[in-house]
């Protein structure tokens, strides 16, 4: 029950950050583009492989399973690509939209043979 305690506080704490950083961005240069999102995912992006590499077991700085644990849940959430290597090395479910409709989600393997097979086949 601890544990779930602390993964809804971090995620509160990430949360309140990414609206923060987002919503300082966008003031600043405007919402023309959402640069401010963009801001965020990088950052974001970085920050979590740059303290997941520190807290490698391999790594500098050695710390304990649970702490690894927590951090390791603060992946990429959504990750849109047309890479099938890098959808197959870092997703384990997929969802496939065509023309805005949704139309497979679930195994990764699958989704990726009914991906290959919808981008292959004649429109």
């Amino acid at each position: 029950m601890l544990t779930y305690l602390w993964i809804m506080f971090g995620g509160a704490l990430g949360t309140g950050a990414r609206f923060w950083a987002s919503g300082f961005v966008a003031d600043r240069i405007g919402e023309t583009f959402p640069l401010g999102t963009l801001f965020v995912n990088v950052t974001g992006s970085f920050i979590i492989g740059f303290v997941a590499a520190l807290t490698d077991p391999a790594g500098p700085f050695l710390v304990a399973p649970r702490v690894r644990q927590f951090i390791s849940r603060a992946k990429i959430i959504l990750l849109a690509s047309h890479s099938i290597e890098l959808c197959r090395a870092m997703c384990t479910k997929a969802l496939i939209l065509n023309k805005g409709t949704q139309v497979f989600f679930g195994d990764i393997e699958e989704g990726l043979d009914r991906y290959v097979h919808l981008r292959d086949s004649p429109a």
